[in-house]
Protein backbone atom coordinates (compact mmCIF):
# COMPACT_ATOMS: atom_id res chain seq x y z
CA UNK A 1 0.00 0.00 0.00
CA UNK A 2 1.38 3.63 -1.13
CA UNK A 3 0.76 6.60 1.04
CA UNK A 4 0.73 10.14 -0.55
CA UNK A 5 0.04 13.75 1.10
CA UNK A 6 -3.45 15.62 0.53
CA UNK A 7 -2.88 18.68 -0.96
CA UNK A 8 -3.91 21.98 0.96
CA UNK A 9 -3.93 20.06 4.94
CA UNK A 10 0.04 21.35 5.51
CA UNK A 11 1.30 17.94 5.78
CA UNK A 12 -1.48 16.77 8.10
CA UNK A 13 -2.86 13.66 6.58
CA UNK A 14 -2.51 11.10 3.60
CA UNK A 15 -4.33 8.80 1.14
CA UNK A 16 -3.96 5.45 0.42
CA UNK A 17 -3.70 4.00 -3.05
CA UNK A 18 -6.39 1.99 -2.05
CA UNK A 19 -8.86 4.33 -0.42
CA UNK A 20 -7.73 4.61 3.20
CA UNK A 21 -6.82 7.92 5.00
CA UNK A 22 -4.86 8.59 7.76
CA UNK A 23 -3.87 11.36 10.21
CA UNK A 24 0.17 11.61 9.10
CA UNK A 25 1.18 12.46 12.55
CA UNK A 26 -0.35 9.97 14.48
CA UNK A 27 -1.23 6.61 11.43
CA UNK A 28 -4.82 6.93 12.80
CA UNK A 29 -6.90 6.00 10.16
CA UNK A 30 -9.59 7.91 9.92
CA UNK A 31 -13.50 7.10 10.45
CA UNK A 32 -15.47 7.27 6.61
CA UNK A 33 -18.76 8.44 7.04
CA UNK A 34 -21.65 9.54 4.42
CA UNK A 35 -22.67 12.60 3.51
CA UNK A 36 -26.46 12.38 4.08
CA UNK A 37 -28.99 9.96 3.47
CA UNK A 38 -28.87 10.16 -0.56
CA UNK A 39 -25.45 10.43 -0.88
CA UNK A 40 -23.51 7.14 -1.18
CA UNK A 41 -19.92 7.85 -1.31
CA UNK A 42 -18.06 7.71 1.69
CA UNK A 43 -16.46 11.19 3.45
CA UNK A 44 -13.45 12.19 5.98
CA UNK A 45 -13.59 15.06 7.85
CA UNK A 46 -10.21 16.76 8.11
CA UNK A 47 -9.22 19.77 9.75
CA UNK A 48 -7.85 22.80 7.98
CA UNK A 49 -5.27 24.54 10.31
CA UNK A 50 -4.40 24.44 13.93
CA UNK A 51 -5.91 26.35 16.26
CA UNK A 52 -2.87 28.74 15.99
CA UNK A 53 -2.63 29.04 12.26
CA UNK A 54 -6.20 30.14 12.59
CA UNK A 55 -6.75 32.58 15.10
CA UNK A 56 -8.27 29.94 17.38
CA UNK A 57 -10.99 28.90 15.09
CA UNK A 58 -10.25 25.47 13.38
CA UNK A 59 -11.75 24.88 10.11
CA UNK A 60 -13.02 21.50 9.45
CA UNK A 61 -14.14 20.53 6.07
CA UNK A 62 -15.57 17.37 4.03
CA UNK A 63 -13.68 15.75 1.06
CA UNK A 64 -15.05 12.65 -0.56
CA UNK A 65 -12.78 9.63 -0.57
CA UNK A 66 -12.97 8.58 -4.00
CA UNK A 67 -11.48 12.41 -5.25
CA UNK A 68 -9.24 12.48 -2.73
CA UNK A 69 -7.72 9.03 -3.91
CA UNK A 70 -7.89 10.31 -7.54
CA UNK A 71 -5.73 13.49 -7.11
CA UNK A 72 -3.01 12.01 -5.36
CA UNK A 73 -2.59 9.04 -7.49
CA UNK A 74 -4.18 9.46 -11.15
CA UNK A 75 -2.77 11.91 -13.71
CA UNK A 76 -5.52 14.12 -14.90
CA UNK A 77 -3.63 15.74 -18.30
CA UNK A 78 -7.15 16.66 -19.92
CA UNK A 79 -8.24 18.13 -16.83
CA UNK A 80 -11.57 16.40 -16.92
CA UNK A 81 -13.79 17.45 -13.63
CA UNK A 82 -15.69 14.55 -12.34
CA UNK A 83 -14.02 10.95 -11.09
CA UNK A 84 -15.52 7.24 -12.06
CA UNK A 85 -15.82 3.96 -9.97
CA UNK A 86 -14.94 1.56 -13.02
CA UNK A 87 -16.69 -1.23 -11.30
CA UNK A 88 -19.83 1.47 -10.49
CA UNK A 89 -19.48 0.69 -6.58
CA UNK A 90 -18.89 3.85 -4.81
CA UNK A 91 -17.12 1.61 -1.84
CA UNK A 92 -14.34 0.93 -3.73
CA UNK A 93 -11.94 3.30 -3.91
CA UNK A 94 -8.65 1.87 -4.42
CA UNK A 95 -6.57 3.67 -7.23
CA UNK A 96 -7.18 1.37 -9.98
CA UNK A 97 -10.73 1.27 -9.92
CA UNK A 98 -10.78 5.21 -10.45
CA UNK A 99 -10.73 6.96 -13.77
CA UNK A 100 -11.46 10.97 -14.49
CA UNK A 101 -14.51 11.49 -16.48
CA UNK A 102 -16.29 14.38 -18.06
CA UNK A 103 -19.46 14.27 -16.78
CA UNK A 104 -21.45 12.97 -20.55
CA UNK A 105 -19.34 10.20 -19.46
CA UNK A 106 -20.05 9.86 -15.96
CA UNK A 107 -23.64 9.41 -17.28
CA UNK A 108 -23.24 7.31 -20.10
CA UNK A 109 -21.30 4.71 -18.10
CA UNK A 110 -23.34 5.14 -14.94
CA UNK A 111 -26.70 4.47 -17.82
CA UNK A 112 -24.76 1.46 -19.26
CA UNK A 113 -23.96 -0.20 -15.91
CA UNK A 114 -27.68 0.41 -14.69
CA UNK A 115 -26.82 2.75 -12.49
CA UNK A 116 -29.34 5.62 -13.98
CA UNK A 117 -32.32 3.32 -15.31
CA UNK A 118 -33.25 3.31 -11.36
CA UNK A 119 -34.51 6.50 -11.34
CA UNK A 120 -36.21 6.43 -14.65
CA UNK A 121 -39.97 5.61 -14.77
CA UNK A 122 -42.12 4.77 -17.59
CA UNK A 123 -44.70 7.03 -18.24
CA UNK A 124 -48.33 5.66 -19.38
CA UNK A 125 -51.12 7.75 -21.36
CA UNK A 126 -54.58 7.46 -20.41
CA UNK A 127 -55.27 5.54 -23.93
CA UNK A 128 -52.39 2.92 -22.58
CA UNK A 129 -49.51 4.34 -24.86
CA UNK A 130 -46.42 3.84 -23.16
CA UNK A 131 -43.25 5.98 -23.31
CA UNK A 132 -39.84 4.71 -21.55
CA UNK A 133 -39.24 8.00 -19.74
CA UNK A 134 -40.66 11.30 -19.13
CA UNK A 135 -38.59 13.12 -21.58
CA UNK A 136 -39.56 10.78 -24.31
CA UNK A 137 -43.37 11.31 -23.67
CA UNK A 138 -42.69 15.07 -23.77
CA UNK A 139 -40.85 14.96 -27.53
CA UNK A 140 -43.57 12.75 -28.68
CA UNK A 141 -46.66 15.90 -26.85
CA UNK A 142 -44.37 18.46 -28.02
CA UNK A 143 -44.08 19.53 -24.11
CA UNK A 144 -41.83 20.54 -21.72
CA UNK A 145 -39.90 18.26 -19.65
CA UNK A 146 -40.47 19.41 -16.39
CA UNK A 147 -44.19 20.64 -16.69
CA UNK A 148 -44.88 16.43 -18.46
CA UNK A 149 -42.99 15.43 -14.74
CA UNK A 150 -45.42 17.60 -12.96
CA UNK A 151 -48.44 16.70 -14.79
CA UNK A 152 -47.51 12.81 -14.34
CA UNK A 153 -47.03 13.36 -10.57
CA UNK A 154 -50.48 15.85 -10.09
CA UNK A 155 -52.93 14.23 -13.03
CA UNK A 156 -53.20 17.52 -15.30
CA UNK A 157 -54.53 16.90 -18.45
CA UNK A 158 -51.78 17.50 -21.44
CA UNK A 159 -52.68 18.14 -24.90
CA UNK A 160 -56.42 16.38 -23.89
CA UNK A 161 -54.64 13.36 -22.19
CA UNK A 162 -53.93 12.33 -18.76
CA UNK A 163 -50.61 10.68 -18.41
CA UNK A 164 -49.20 9.13 -14.65
CA UNK A 165 -45.62 6.80 -13.93
CA UNK A 166 -45.54 3.16 -14.41
CA UNK A 167 -46.77 1.41 -11.02
CA UNK A 168 -43.68 -0.09 -9.02
CA UNK A 169 -44.54 -3.66 -7.59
Amino acid sequence: MEWRYIDGFNGSYQVSDEGEVRNAKTGVILCQKYAGSTIKYPIVVLCNGSAKMRGDKKKYVRRYVHRLVAEAFIPNEHGKPEVNHIDSNPLNNAARNLEWVTHAENIRHAMNHGNAAKSRKKVIRDDGTEYRSVTEAAKAMDYDVSSMSKACRQGWCVRGHHFSFEQEV
